[in-house]
């Protein structure tokens, strides 16, 4: 790094490039500690920014391809992403009943039994789904594959988790446990699930009736006619349901919005972490040209004594943390890069089964990186304002 940085520094800085450079050469350890500490603190930053980044793209692509219809309900009793207690079926019927609505999905979710453990699955009336799903969403592949379980064929989809862990693929024979003995369905998808970290199946709502006896709902989507208002629409649904029953009703956005919140929630830690890391990087830089100072008083007071100003010697010490900073980046978006890497294809698909499409967001890594570089050269500045306060004369003497 330092025969780099050599031609530009002695070119802009003439002599104190030269003497900085020389300085640098010969404390080659003491800086490279500071130069770890600026290159791993860059790198945590881009590694999680990376993700972030990848995550939200991908999982805004996964709600644009699922959260399809324009109303969604299920009972108020139900925290979680998938209900497995039934709501009245007079609910569904009431929805059905106004005249502005098209379409209602009913939805199922069990607990099923594979190979010893739980997975979830989901029970839809693939019939409605791919009715209107092209209302908010084209994708002609995922069209096919509703169109395949809509079909007398018994397929299934399932989450990329199960496919990592039990080495299922597209086409593959999947046995589910149900009351008339073991189904077995063909996988005709394999895809994210980011609503769970466990397994999760996608069938279509007849089989559930067929081989596990059952024709309830635990929540409902309704599609609604175009021309349909909904911001007048919802409040006249819930005038007509709420005060019978207990329900949680949003819209399409409503729905989508408040994904995106939990996200963001869950990630916001990541934010304290970044900043704890542009600190960790400052006191790692402030801390190896402090030393300096102070093992080089002598050193400085000669400087002092022959000619340098404290301005010069001041320059010694930022340019020393810029070219720390500078160092530190490049090695740092390197090795970030790498654990971006590491932590999408492998950490991600071990723990979470998730596809997560590699994104880089280059506008803001750059503000971070100037950040990072801007916060390494002010930390030049505080040693220097140690260094004024040495008495050169007292050293000079000694010598």
């Amino acid at each position: 790094m330092l025969r780099f940085f050599e031609r530009p520094a002695k070119r802009l800085f003439r002599s104190m490039g030269n003497i900085t450079l020389g300085d640098m050469r010969g404390s080659t350890y003491r800086f490279s500690v500071a130069l770890m500490s600026v290159a791993i603190s860059s790198a945590l930053i881009i590694a999680l920014l990376i993700l972030i980044f990848s995550l939200r793209g991908s999982l805004q692509a996964w709600i644009n391809k699922n959260i399809t219809a324009d109303i969604y309900i299920k009972p108020a009793s139900c925290r979680a992403n998938y209900c497995f207690y039934p709501m009245s079926e007079e609910v569904v019927r009431i929805v059905e009943s106004f005249p502005e609505v098209e379409g209602v999905d009913r939805f199922r979710g069990l607990h099923l039994d594979l190979h010893g453990k739980k997975v979830i699955a989901g029970f839809a009336d693939i019939q409605v789904k791919r009715k209107y799903i092209n209302r908010m969403y084209a994708d002609r592949e995922y069209e096919e594959i509703l169109k395949e379980m809509e079909g007398d064929e018994q397929v299934a989809g399932i989450s990329e988790y199960l496919s990592i862990q039990y080495g299922l693929k597209k086409n593959d024979t999947i046995a589910l446990k149900s009351p008339a003995g073991n189904v077995a369905f063909r996988i005709n998808d394999v895809s994210s699930s980011y609503s769970t970290t466990s397994g999760f199946v996608y069938i279509d709502r007849k089989w559930l009736h067929r081989y596990w006896g059952l024709d309830d709902t635990t929540q409902i989507s309704v599609y609604v006619s175009r021309d349909t208002a909904l911001n007048q629409f919802i409040p006249r649904l819930k005038e007509r349901l709420l005060p019978e029953y207990s329900l949680e009703i949003w819209n399409n956005r409503e729905l989508k919005d408040k994904v995106m919140d939990i996200f963001n929630t869950s990630f916001a830690i990541t934010y304290a972490i970044e900043f704890i890391s542009i600190m960790v990087s400052l006191i790692g830089v402030i801390t190896a040209l402090l030393s300096l100072v102070i093992e080089r008083r002598r050193e400085i007071s000669i400087i002092r004594y022959l000619g340098g100003s404290w301005k010069q010697i001041q320059q010694t010490l930022m340019l020393s943390a810029g070219i720390i900073g500078i160092s530190g980046i490049i090695l740092g978006t390197l090795l970030g890069s790498l654990m971006s890497m590491i932590l999408i294809q492998v950490v991600n698909k071990i723990s979470f089964g998730w596809e997560i499409h590699f994104r880089i967001p280059l506008i803001i890594l750059v503000t971070i990186l100037i950040i990072v570089f801007l916060t390494t050269v002010f930390a030049g500045y505080l040693p220097s304002k140690v260094a004024r306060k040495i008495d050169p004369t007292r050293f000079v003497s000694f010598e």
